[in-house]
């Protein structure tokens, strides 16, 4: 059997495939994965997990560490659905309709090296809104930038207030610089990372999100400089999983799966996750970043190291899910016993019946 035909065959069945706005815009990479550890348990009956796709800077938090949490966002904060949104696009990451005529991926992970979870994530942010790749540090928005109504993504492996190297307050600096920030308010601004719109208590005092403190920064921006809107900033509640699909209709285009998990819900997830770096190996491993040429380089090595870190995205969000029927019954099984062997509790009830373990709303958006 071919080494695709295998991978393909750990999932029972195809993906589902939602309908969704499409997104235009650029992405900027901070640091995207999912880092699970070890966490406090709350009492639901069953044990429950953080996902994987922060795998180095996302920090998991206690239940008494996070606090009370400001998912449905006073006022201007409008719940998304609690299934993954889907956007389709080319292979090439060209809209698959609507041209865009400039866009961007900012990256917030400012290192020569990150793991291949962020190349994975960030493939999938420059798919959902194209355009060039380049580090959040050497962008400048009036010139790398259009303003036409366009999507900027930013990646990073992330945790509450914090996208890759920089804080929610920096990313902010970032973009309302009357210099190099952005020129106006005609953007959708989307946070590739886990825990963008997470609220959590910090040591000493309540930390905002990050999705909030940029929203805040911007309404401030926009006053001064007399723009006619405010732009659109969104993020996951919590952790989250998200990758691209191919369609099956052979069009190259892909959908995007998406799992954020509710970060109330903390119980065995490093056991969870190795568990499937023991039965599918790891993801977490080191590359070189390459941001040349606009990203062209970037999206090479990431399409050519996608079909494995994929597989473990999808089998991970459909635990989260609590799908575990979508996954090929003798690679759960593996799981199953490998989360066992770690000393997992509540092995049937993740592997067996499964159970939702999502953040609801999963995602904020604040406009």
């Amino acid at each position: 059997m071919a080494k695709s035909q295998r991978r393909s065959s750990r999932l029972s069945r195809s993906f589902s495939q939602n309908d969704a706005e499409q997104s235009r815009g650029a992405v900027t990479t901070g640091h995207a994965g999912t880092d699970v550890a070890q966490a406090e348990t709350r009492d639901v009956g069953t044990p429950v997990i953080m996902p994987f796709n922060h795998l180095e800077r996302c920090s998991i938090f206690s239940e008494g560490e996070l606090g009370s949490q400001d998912r449905e966002a006073s006022g201007t904060g409008v719940p998304a659905e609690r299934n993954g949104a889907v956007t389709s696009r080319t292979r090439s990451g060209g809209a698959s309709a609507n041209p865009i005529v400039q866009r961007l991926v900012a990256s917030a992970s400012e290192g020569a090296q990150d793991d291949r979870v962020f190349l994975n994530t960030t493939l999938t942010a420059q798919t959902l809104v194209g355009g060039k790749i380049k580090k959040l540090s050497a962008t400048d928005f009036t010139t790398d930038f259009g303003s036409d109504t366009e999507a900027l993504a930013i990646t990073a492996h992330g945790s509450a207030n914090q996208v890759g190297d920089y804080t929610g307050a920096e990313v902010a600096e970032k973009l309302v610089d009357e210099t190099t920030g952005l020129a106006d308010g005609n953007h959708d601004i989307h946070f590739q990372s886990c825990s963008a719109a997470q609220e959590a208590k910090g040591k000493d005092k309540k930390m905002t999100s990050v999705v909030k403190t940029v929203r805040t920064a911007l309404e401030e921006r926009a006053s001064d400089a007399g723009w006619k809107k405010v732009p659109k900033v969104t993020g996951s509640t919590g952790p989250q999983i998200v990758t691209r699909v191919p369609k099956d209709d052979g069009s190259g285009e892909y959908d995007i799966e998406k799992a954020v998990v509710d970060p109330g819900l903390l119980s065995y997830a490093g056991d969870i996750q190795q568990a499937l770096i023991n039965v599918l190996g790891d993801v977490k491993t080191k590359v070189d970043m390459d941001y040349s040429k606009d990203g062209v380089e970037f999206i090479k090595k990431a399409e050519a190291d996608e079909e494995d870190v994929r597989e473990f995205k999808l089998i991970f969000i459909h635990l989260i899910r609590g799908e575990p029927s979508k996954v090929e019954s003798g690679t759960l099984k593996k799981i199953k016993d490998a989360y066992k062997k770690l000393g997992g509790r509540g092995a049937k009830a993740i592997f067996d019946r499964g159970h939702d373990f999502r953040s609801s709303p999963e995602t904020l958006v604040l406009e």
